[in-house]
């Protein structure tokens, strides 16, 4: 009965994640920027089977602050 009650944690598949990210034509670089990380370990989210909802919150928040950022001329 506790195991039914215990719930893994949605994911979704990193491609979709990058997906979003050159829909709104956002770079990898920039991202990675943005989140504190090397584009490689982005990359690494990007390409994964699946994408715990942690690093699915981190992707998304900092995706959302460069699409709400004043563009910098």
């Amino acid at each position: 009965m506790l195991s039914a009650m215990i719930e893994d944690p949605t994911t979704i598949p990193g491609p979709r994640l990058a997906e979003q990210r050159r829909g709104y034509g956002i770079t990898r670089r920039a991202l990675a920027d943005r989140l504190g990380l090397h584009r490689n370990t982005l990359r690494a989210w990007e390409t994964a089977h699946s994408v715990d909802v942690l690093r699915q919150r981190r992707y998304i928040a900092a995706l959302r602050a460069l699409i709400d950022a004043p563009d910098v001329a």
